[in-house]
């Protein structure tokens, strides 16, 4: 799953880049001078699926998110894990821009049987987006590091992930 995850943000990157080119001509001064609102669907690495609400303006965005992951096989794992980011933008050009900031979220349930007493994540971001339309923005990010702090079934374990990332569509207002 996270080569095909991996293989899909380096797919995105690519087509934002096509994109942005055959698209470079079009005003984005309704991006760069107003304060934008958002509702977002998005995946992450080991298929958590979330949805949130953001605020971008020329050269800061924030949001919050909230996801959760269900095994279907069995009632074993169920976990919902809030959480939200804060960053800096930088337009690239009239339609792209480069973004990097922090994410934090923390996550509740069970996994695997196991109840998750808690755990929070943080970590560093990059992102590309690419705004399409008046409307319709896409954004990949990339984690490139990630630390854990989790009891979960009476254990303590602290992880550093390298490597986690995502890929979501926004609806602007």
């Amino acid at each position: 799953m996270k080569m095909k995850l991996k293989i899909s943000i380096v797919c995105a990157l690519l087509g934002t880049s096509i994109l942005t080119y055959a698209s470079d001509n079009q005003s984005n001064s309704i991006y760069q001078d107003s304060t934008r609102y958002a509702i977002e669907t998005s995946i992450t690495t080991g298929g958590n699926v979330s949805v949130g609400g953001d605020v971008y303006t020329k050269n800061f965005e924030a949001g919050i998110f909230g996801g959760g992951k269900i095994s279907n096989g069995d009632s074993q794992t169920r976990l919902f894990t809030p959480g939200g980011f804060v960053g800096l933008r930088k337009f690239l050009c009239n339609t792209t821009v480069f973004a990097y900031g922090l994410d934090a979220s923390t996550t509740f349930g069970k996994d695997s049987g196991k109840v998750i007493h808690y755990s929070y994540t943080v970590g560093p971001y990059v992102s590309l987006e690419q705004i399409f339309t008046d409307h319709i923005m896409l954004a990949v990010w990339y984690n490139p590091y990630l630390y854990t702090l989790e009891k979960k079934a009476e254990v303590i374990t602290r992880t550093h992930n390298f490597g986690a990332g995502g890929i979501g569509i926004k609806y602007l207002f």
